[in-house]
């Protein structure tokens, strides 16, 4: 193909002017060939598959080939490829490895497979009737998994995302296939991590910037593969990655990875070598430090990290620095450790100790990013509870119930009527109080009785009014 390309025997496709010629990609075993969409190009194309037939002994079966063309070509012309290759033409709906080969103006409806594939899977799983347990684990293993591929390469639309979000959740409340349920809270909340109350479920707008982040840490640390190089010529020719513009009438798959760029900046940190690519001030270089520095002497002649370094002897300047900064950034500062071997400054993910980017830390870096630092308090003391629930080794369903009873989560006659759905409140075992929570599991004489056959009566604390703190004291015995 090469030698072809250099000989003008066949032409391969430029993302941009200036953009290396793409004349093939190779993906397991299925292969993309470009060419001239003309009386010229086809002819020569079809010459190299049969010297290609005769030299390796495979055979390319034309039945299971299709010709794409692009927007501008014409009809006749196409019609002449089409006889001239044997294979027939493909139409803008096919999709290829499960991508659609282009998405419009209507991106949402490129994606719809995702949504039907999601409710093809709850349908065929409806006439199972399965426990909470057994629905946490079939969210998560297979209706969450299945727009990851597609995530991993395209930035899903917010509204589908939404949609997405709804279906996953009428199914995890609904217990009759066509009744509807009470959502006792947001699908945000289920989306927590576990210790923090949640249910670990993904939100999927976050994992999809997560799975794009991974896209872009590729294009800072393999800037020679193929795609690194014809994105760069294109968008961000002069610049590296993290400083590029989205550009104007950017591809998706550019706007794609362009969306994950916010999180990499959040993320990455340099690693000390020469310290001549590292300034002082603007960029994120000292571990534990999660803003930029601010200098303290305004000493204008440090600029690189390389200025706090004496390169003779590959040690800090020890004054400099404790003059240059507070108490503590100075002595992170002097805590790391320099090289005697001089290598380049690179990048390194702070998420992870080997400095490797992944998926899961992303994702938790993006959800800690949206908590309320107002309730941090409130998070550490709830993260015991839950880790002990966590690690109990009852069955999930039970589990969920204890989850459920924490949060008020359960239909009790005083929660119905505050849902609308009841209308008296009345205990209907003891006729005595109202139902709610704490008198169901704790008050009620029927609940009482059989703690008592259960050899339970020392759950009853009446020492502890609130449930929550009940909760906690029966955890902690």
């Amino acid at each position: 193909m090469k030698i072809a390309i250099r000989g003008n025997i066949l032409r391969g496709v430029k993302a941009s002017r200036s953009g290396p010629q793409v004349s093939h990609l190779l993906f397991a075993d299925h292969s993309i060939l470009f060419g001239e969409a003309t009386e010229r190009g086809a002819p020569s194309l079809k010459q190299m598959l049969r010297e290609y037939e005769n030299c390796s002994g495979q055979c390319v079966n034309y039945d299971k080939s299709t010709v794409f063309f692009s927007t501008n070509a014409q009809e006749e012309d196409k019609a002449v490829v089409s006889k001239i290759l044997g294979v027939r033409s493909s139409s803008n709906s096919e999709r290829y490895l499960g991508l659609p080969n282009t998405v419009g103006r209507k991106k949402k409806l490129s994606f719809q497979i995702l949504k039907d594939k999601m409710k093809q899977r709850i349908e065929s799983w409806s006439v199972r009737h399965l426990s909470q347990g057994g629905k946490e684990v079939f969210i998560k293993a297979i209706l969450q998994a299945i727009p990851t591929y597609t995530m991993a390469c395209f930035l899903i639309p917010k509204s589908l995302c939404v949609e997405l979000k709804s279906i996953t959740a009428r199914y995890w409340w609904q217990k009759n296939r066509d009744k509807k349920d009470i959502h006792w809270c947001t699908w945000k909340d289920l989306c927590s991590l576990k210790e923090d109350g949640g249910l670990g479920f993904r939100s999927l707008g976050k994992f999809n910037i997560a799975l794009l982040a991974k896209q872009g840490w590729r294009l800072i640390n393999y800037p020679n593969t193929l795609l690194s190089h014809v994105l760069k010529v294109k968008y961000y020719p002069s610049l590296d990655f993290l400083k590029a513009e989205l550009g104007n009438v950017p591809s998706l798959t550019w706007k794609s990875v362009w969306s994950a760029k916010g999180i990499l900046e959040k993320g990455l940190c340099w690693r000390i070598g020469t310290g001549e690519h590292i300034d002082v001030w603007d960029d994120l270089w000292v571990p534990g430090a999660a803003n930029r520095l601010q200098n303290e002497a305004t000493n204008e002649e440090i600029k690189l990290a390389s200025d706090l370094i004496d390169a003779n002897n590959r040690k800090w300047k020890i004054d400099l620095v404790l003059s240059t900064f507070n108490e503590d950034i100075a002595k992170k500062i002097l805590q790391i450790p320099l090289s005697e071997t001089i290598y380049e400054d690179f990048q390194a993910w702070r998420g992870e100790p080997l400095g490797e980017y992944s998926v899961r830390s992303a994702y938790k870096l993006l959800q800690e990013t949206n908590l309320d630092p107002s309730n941090s308090l409130i998070q550490t003391e709830n993260r015991s509870f839950y880790r002990n629930l966590r690690n109990l080794q009852i069955t999930p369903k039970i589990k969920i119930t204890i989850w459920r009873i924490s949060w008020n989560f359960i239909p009790t006659l005083s929660n119905l009527k505050s849902k609308k759905v009841a209308v008296e409140t009345l205990c209907p075992r003891c006729h005595a109080f109202g139902e709610d929570s704490n008198h169901v599991f704790r008050y009620c004489p029927t609940t009482t009785e059989v703690w008592s056959e259960l050899d339970l009566a020392w759950v009853n604390n009446n020492n502890l009014q609130n449930l929550w703190d009940w909760l906690i004291w029966i955890f902690k015995q």
